[in-house]
């Protein structure tokens, strides 16, 4: 399969889980680095940068909740899925407060994994479009004001050109009537 361009970080204690998330996403071509502790993983995340992470809610040392909000402060650009085997509405909460994308209850299916990674990368890639969008119409609007002043000074420009020929051309044409009546 095609190499995936996305870089996924995931963050688990649990070998066997971390394993099971590294084979089916690499099968989906994606690159995956893989970290076991919360200090493992701001390493990495300083190291080179990551669109996604899936972060384990305990892990040794720090919490996946208080993870994501570090991860959010450091770069804000990376999205994260919150995995727990012990779902909870706090956690859940939490981890959506904290700047979670998503929220996955263990145990999921491979299926149940690719929709969530998915829904976040399509919405990842539609944010940036709207961004870039945004970025399009602030930079046509400043081009559109800058057209509109040179218009202003244009029409400046002629009123002031049409005053100074005006004065003179009324004195020519005041002496060639003068010179016609005669």
């Amino acid at each position: 399969m095609e190499k995936n361009t996305t870089a996924i970080l995931i963050v688990d204690d649990d070998s066997s889980m971390s394993g099971f998330l590294r084979r089916a996403l690499e099968s989906r071509g994606f690159s995956v680095t893989a970290a076991e502790s919360a200090e493992e993983l701001l390493d990495k995340v300083i190291l080179e940068p990551f669109e996604l992470a899936l972060i384990d809610v305990n892990l040794p040392g720090m919490d996946g909740i208080t993870l994501t909000r570090k991860i959010k402060a450091m770069s804000g650009a990376c999205d994260i899925i919150i995995m727990t085997g012990d779902p909870n509405l706090e956690n859940a909460v939490g981890a959506l407060k904290a700047g979670a994308y998503d929220y996955l209850a263990k145990p999921f299916s491979d299926e149940m994994l690719q929709l969530t990674v998915e829904r976040c990368l399509q919405k990842r890639k539609l944010s940036l479009e709207l961004a870039n969008t945004e970025a399009a119409r602030d930079e046509i609007l400043a081009a559109y004001s800058q057209l509109q002043s040179l218009e202003k000074m244009k029409d400046a420009f002629l009123s002031v050109i049409g005053h100074e020929l005006k004065t003179p051309l009324t004195k020519i044409l005041g002496g060639l009537e003068i010179i016609k009546d005669s």
